[in-house]
C-alpha cells in the first residue's frame, strides 16, 4: 500500500524575489563533535511573490547507524529538525515544524537524505527521504511561479503493516511574546485557543493561524491548504 498527500503551507510574511523560481541549497555544513557528527543543510525558495528558507539540523553517531537526533528543543518534542527559518521563525516553527509518525516509528529519529530535484525555472523542488525499518518515506517541498505558497508533498511505502500514519505540525502564529490571543479560522468560522477544531474535509480544506490581539504588532500569520483531503482520515487543530 502506498500513501500520498499534498499540502500548501503558507506563511503570510513575504518579500520580493526574482520572476522565476530559484532554489538555493549550498553544500551542507558537516561538523564533527566528539562521537557525533552534526549536519546542517539549508535551502531557500524564492519567486516574484514570496520566499521561504528551511534548515535541516541533525546529528548522527557512528555507533548508532540509522538513528538521528538534534540539539534543538523542537526535536525533543518529537518533531523532525527541519525548521522554517524565513520569512518568519515563529509561524511555522524555525527549529522543527513537522513530523511524520508511522505507529511507533517517528521520522524525527531517523536521518534523511537530501537532494535538489529542480533548482530553477517555472518551478523548483527539493526532497527529503527516509529509509527506515518500517517505511520508506519522502517529503518534497516545491514552489511555482505566480504563487506565494510553499508546497509540501508526502509519499510513503510501508515495509511492514502500518496501522496509523500521522502528520503533526508546530506553529507559533504571530510570535512568541506575550500578551497573545491566538485563533484558528476555517471556512466555517473562527475558534480561539483552548478549543480543538476538527475539520470537515468535505467543506473545510484550509485553515489560518493568527494572533488577533488588537493593536499589537505581530509577525504575520500562518496558513495551510490541504490539497488532497482524501489522503486523510481526519485533521484536527
Amino acid at each position: 500500500m502506498l500513501g500520498a498527500l499534498a499540502l500548501g503551507v503558507l506563511a503570510l510574511v513575504g518579500g520580493a524575489a526574482a520572476a522565476a523560481v530559484d532554489v538555493t541549497a549550498p553544500p551542507p555544513q558537516v561538523i564533527p563533535q566528539g562521537d557525533l557528527t552534526r549536519t546542517i543543510q539549508k535551502v531557500t525558495f524564492a519567486n516574484e511573490l514570496a520566499y521561504y528558507a528551511l534548515t535541516y539540523d541533525y546529528q548522527t553517531e557512528a555507533a548508532k547507524p540509522g538513528e538521528a537526533s538534534s540539539t534543538w528543543w523542537g526535536w525533543t518534542a518529537g518533531f523532525v529538525p527541519i525548521g522554517m527559518t524565513d520569512p518568519s521563525g515563529c509561524n511555522w516553527y524555525w527549529q522543527a515544524f513537522f513530523t511524520w509518525e508511522f505507529d511507533d516509528e517517528n521520522l524525527a529519529n531517523r536521518p534523511a537524505t537530501f537532494r535538489v530535484i529542480r533548482s530553477s525555472g517555472p518551478d523548483g523542488m527539493v526532497e527529503f527521504a527516509w529509509d527506515t525499518p518500517k517505511v520508506r518515506a519522502v517529503i518534497r517541498f516545491a514552489m511555482v511561479t505566480g504563487n506565494d505558497k510553499l508546497l509540501m508533498f508526502g509519499h510513503y511505502e510501508p515495509k511492514v503493516a502500518v496501522q496509523r500514519a500521522r502528520l503533526r505540525f508546530s506553529s507559533y502564529p504571530g510570535g512568541f511574546d506575550l500578551p497573545r490571543n491566538r485563533a484558528v479560522t476555517t471556512a466555517s468560522g473562527t475558534a480561539t485557543v483552548g478549543q480543538t477544531v476538527q475539520l470537515n474535509l468535505d467543506r473545510e480544506r484550509w485553515f489560518l493561524l493568527e494572533d488577533v490581539t488588537p493593536d499589537n504588532p505581530r509577525q504575520g500569520s500562518a496558513g495551510m491548504v490541504i490539497g488532497t483531503p482524501e489522503s486523510f482520515a481526519g485533521v484536527s487543530i
